[in-house]
């Protein structure tokens, strides 16, 4: 019971890791194109 809860934490946090990855690198993404408009 107590590993399965752990499972589940860690399933959890990983894709949270992944869309913190993502979401900087789309911000990254849109900020240089918004430096080559202007």
């Amino acid at each position: 019971m107590a590993s399965a809860a752990h499972d589940k934490g860690v399933k959890t946090d990983k894709p949270k890791k992944v869309v913190m990855s993502y979401v900087l690198l789309a911000f990254f993404a849109l900020r240089t194109w918004w430096w080559q408009l202007s």
